[in-house]
């Protein structure tokens, strides 16, 4: 997974607002929530974003516990960025 510390940063932004959140869950296609994301936390490129988001959905996949899952992403429990890291995975997909 990249090292991009500002992914890290766009994270605990969004988990910081409610309506963020559902602006994140909104978005219909990868480089249109990139483009969002970009709006919140600059300072990555597009194939970064897309590595962390595909890390994040293989993680999500393997069935790690809470706990390891936040230990990897840091902070509290975000079970929007679950959702949103398989949906991502799936649009690219599609």
């Amino acid at each position: 997974m990249t090292n991009n510390e500002n992914l890290l940063k766009l994270i605990d932004e969004v988990n910081s607002d409610p309506e963020k959140i559902e602006q994140f869950r909104s978005k219909n296609s990868p480089q249109e929530l990139y483009n969002y994301c970009i709006s919140i936390v600059p300072g990555y490129t597009y194939d970064e974003f897309k590595e962390f988001m595909l890390s994040l959905a293989d993680l999500i996949s393997k069935n790690l516990s809470e706990d390891e899952l936040n230990n990897i992403i840091g902070g509290t429990s975000k079970p929007w960025l679950n959702s949103a890291a398989k949906k991502f995975k799936f649009m690219l997909n599609s």
